[in-house]
């Protein structure tokens, strides 16, 4: 009986290996940027508006889309992001310190120039204010990379909604006619559906493929990103993802944490201690980048008398 059990139960085993197109690995690491993200954009909404860093934003429901996106982007990559999105740069490397100290004007003083050239370090380009801006800048970056260094790309994450169709044209055709290592992922908000149909249409007639996603479904949306940097990087031109969080279960809406965590619970892999692990690892790093962030705003006599 036992035998018998054993040769019943190894074709399950093998058929887990053989579709398995993520590695458990590399799920969990997605599942610790999504709560990463939800307890930054929590400790970040309770953070007086006048005291909040320009951009420090981080809106919840966008864990699913940033994770995937920046979770197989090396330290040569450049990552864009909205404005408003700028805090999540820490998913590329940038010190909590710098998300959370910003410049309400950046570029414009040395605090926003020295806060541009951490950006840059990381390969994160400067946000700029509109979709249009943040579009053109991506593409100059990926023109520039592309003699330079083959095998870079540029990923940006963008609102659907806030550029014209005449904008998107441009893009798109620009990033089609040059082939750009350039993948483009829009969201679409689950308050306005539909607002991106326009250019979803013509992206094709522009010669930029379309890849249209549940932007709640972090495991479908790693899958269209990793076949999407695959082709940037192998110069076969830019990928537009068009992410939807407006879809429902059994007419819920969809939280792509829980959802994440189902996924892994059936693979075997989702420990109940896990958030929990998770959000005291991260709520440490962010209590010390709290703390040095206030003692680097502090005049210097205070912070001698603090220290003494």
């Amino acid at each position: 009986m036992t035998a018998g059990s054993k040769v019943r139960k190894r074709p399950v085993r093998a058929a887990k290996k053989k579709f398995s197109l993520i590695s458990d690995e590399k799920l969990l690491a997605i599942y610790a940027a999504m709560q990463q993200c939800r307890l930054l954009a929590e400790h970040l909404r309770t953070i007086p508006r006048k005291d909040c860093p320009a951009g420090a934003r981080l809106h919840r429901g966008l864990e699913a889309m940033l994770a995937t996106l920046t979770a197989d982007l090396n330290e040569h990559d450049a990552l864009s992001v909205a404005a408003e999105d700028e805090a999540a740069g820490f998913l590329k490397g940038l010190p909590l310190t710098e998300v959370l100290h910003g410049a309400e004007t950046p570029g414009r003083n040395q605090a926003g120039a020295s806060r541009n050239a951490g950006l840059r370090s990381h390969n994160i380009l400067p946000p700029v204010q509109g979709t249009p801006a943040q579009l053109q800048v991506a593409c100059g970056v990926a023109l520039a990379w592309q003699a330079k260094w083959p095998g870079n790309v540029v990923a940006a994450f963008c609102n659907g909604g806030n550029a014209t169709a005449a904008s998107w044209k441009e893009v798109l055709t620009f990033a089609s006619r040059h082939q750009l290592p350039l993948l483009l992922m829009v969201h679409e908000p689950a308050s306005d559906p539909g607002q991106f149909e326009s250019v979803a249409k013509s992206s094709l007639v522009h010669g930029v493929p379309l890849l249209t996603v549940d932007g709640n479904d972090a495991v479908a949306t790693y899958r269209v990103v990793f076949e999407s940097l695959g082709r940037a990087r192998q110069g076969r031109g830019p990928t537009l993802i068009a992410c939807r969080t407006d879809l429902m279960s059994h007419g819920q809406p969809v939280d792509a944490i829980r959802r994440m965590e189902l996924y892994m619970e059936r693979k075997g892999i989702f420990d109940a201690s896990l958030p929990r692990r998770i959000g005291l690892a991260f709520q440490k790093k962010l209590v010390m980048a709290v703390e040095q962030t206030a003692a680097g705003r502090l005049p210097l006599k205070r912070r001698q008398r603090k220290h003494a």
